[in-house]
């Protein structure tokens, strides 16, 4: 069908490289912050969420230690310097999983 040789076509065309899938990736895991109005719960899963994809679009294994991936969870979770510093003083250990469980409370 020609349409479908077309469609075939256009696609090889404007079909993003697996350089810029990546690069793409990469930028919506490192730009995600949690909106204002965005419940702790959905944040942590969306976080969760975008680092499977980029861990996917890389190689599958793990791109940052536990305790580097605790401390962007953090960052990213938008939190005032306040709740910050309750949420560090209360984790009793820089793991991803604490981290996890402490802003989930």
């Amino acid at each position: 069908d020609g349409v479908a040789q077309l469609v075939k076509e256009l696609e090889s065309v404007f079909k993003e490289d697996d350089t810029q899938c990546t690069f793409s990736s990469i930028e919506r895991f490192e730009s995600y912050v949690r909106r204002p109005d965005q419940g702790m719960k959905e944040y942590v899963s969306e976080f969760a969420e975008r680092y499977r994809d980029l861990r996917k679009r890389i190689d599958g294994g793990e791109l940052y230690s536990k305790e580097i991936l605790a401390y962007r969870l953090l960052q990213q979770a938008n939190l005032t310097d306040e709740q910050q510093r309750l949420v560090k003083a209360t984790c009793p250990e820089i793991k991803y999983e604490t981290m996890v469980a402490q802003l989930k409370k």
